[in-house]
Order: C-alpha cells, then sequence, then structure tokens
C-alpha cells in the first residue's frame, strides 16, 4: 500500500480557516445593514409619494368643484385636526364612512386606500377673505406669493400632515389653488 504524499494529505483536510470564516459573516452583515436600510428608504418614500398624490386629487376635486359652483369647498375651516381623526404616526389610519363626512363627500374627494399615513385638511375661502391662523407662518405653510396677492381671488389651501417615524416630529404637505406641485417642509422627519 502507497502512502499519500504530505501535500494530499493536507489538501484533504484544508478548509476554511476561522478567519476566512468571520470575514465571510462580516461582509455578509454589511450587505445585510445596507439592504435594510436601502428599504427603509424606500418605505419612507413610498409612503410620503402618498401625501403628494393625495394633495394632487384634493386639488383635482376642488377645481372640478370650482367649476360647478364658483368657489372652491371649504373643508374644515380653522379645525387643525384634520381627517381622519387621531395622530399621524407610523401606522396607517382609517379611513372610515365616519371619516368622510359630508363636506368631503360634496367635494368628491376620497383616498383610493382606505388606509392613509397623513391627516389631510383644506380650507378655502372669497376673495380677500382671512387666511385662518395656523396654516401659514413660522414652521407652517409657506405660500408662493404674498397674502395679499394670494387671496384676492376665490383660493384653497390643502394639506397633508404625517409622523412616518413615530418621534413626534411631523412632516407637512401642501398645495394651494396657485401651485401645480406639492411643497414640503421637513419631509423625511
Amino acid at each position: 500500500m502507497v502512502k499519500p504524499s504530505r501535500a494530499v494529505r493536507n489538501r484533504e483536510k484544508s478548509g476554511f480557516t476561522l478567519i476566512e470564516l468571520m470575514i465571510v459573516v462580516v461582509i455578509l452583515g454589511v450587505l445585510a445593514a445596507v439592504a435594510v436600510m436601502s428599504y427603509r428608504i424606500y418605505i419612507q418614500r413610498a409612503r410620503t409619494s402618498e401625501a403628494a398624490g393625495l394633495l394632487a386629487n384634493i386639488k383635482a376635486a376642488q377645481e372640478s368643484y370650482r367649476s360647478e359652483f364658483g368657489m372652491y369647498c371649504n373643508v374644515f375651516g380653522t379645525d387643525a385636526a384634520g381627517s381622519p381623526t387621531g395622530a399621524p404616526g407610523p401606522s396607517p389610519v382609517a379611513w372610515t364612512t365616519a371619516t368622510a363626512n359630508a363636506v368631503w363627500t360634496q367635494l368628491g374627494f376620497r383616498p383610493d386606500n382606505l388606509q392613509v399615513f397623513f391627516l389631510l385638511n383644506t380650507v378655502a375661502g372669497a376673495p380677500n377673505a382671512a387666511i385662518p391662523a395656523g396654516w401659514t407662518g413660522a414652521g407652517a405653510i409657506t405660500l408662493p406669493t404674498a397674502d395679499a396677492t394670494f387671496i384676492q381671488d376665490y383660493w384653497f389651501l390643502a394639506r397633508a400632515q404625517g409622523d412616518l417615524d413615530g418621534d413626534g416630529s411631523r412632516s407637512l404637505f401642501w398645495i394651494t389653488h396657485m401651485t401645480t406641485g406639492v411643497d414640503r417642509l421637513n419631509p423625511v422627519e
């Protein structure tokens, strides 16, 4: 019987060393961390796009309402709570039949998805009517032009407020009769 050479025996016993295995584990850990962060960013962007979509739908409903009635629909006026009721947070809130009060129904607005992450509100006024307190100013909506120019005609403001990460810091999105896109304040909180 012929004994295998030392080189052949070492090849049969060879495998991965502990260092090589630890390097592979570290690389997999880094890749997993990057994947999780990318997924969270993707989810955050998808949820913030909900606000822009809802506000675009509200604007379309407001413009349709104005073409029929000659003015915009004032859903909540000075009510800062918005709809649906409940604090915005990382979990969606149900848009129920109670949420769809007569004024939202009169406006012709209802979200496609009945689970929303944002509180919605819209206010409207006649020419030269004052914009309610709490809608403009520091930390609130910045109008595209001076208030005097903004309210010379029938006007509306619509906003969506959310707290997608649950830290108490809200993001704010808004659209007006004068803007074509959605403006943002603290969109990623």
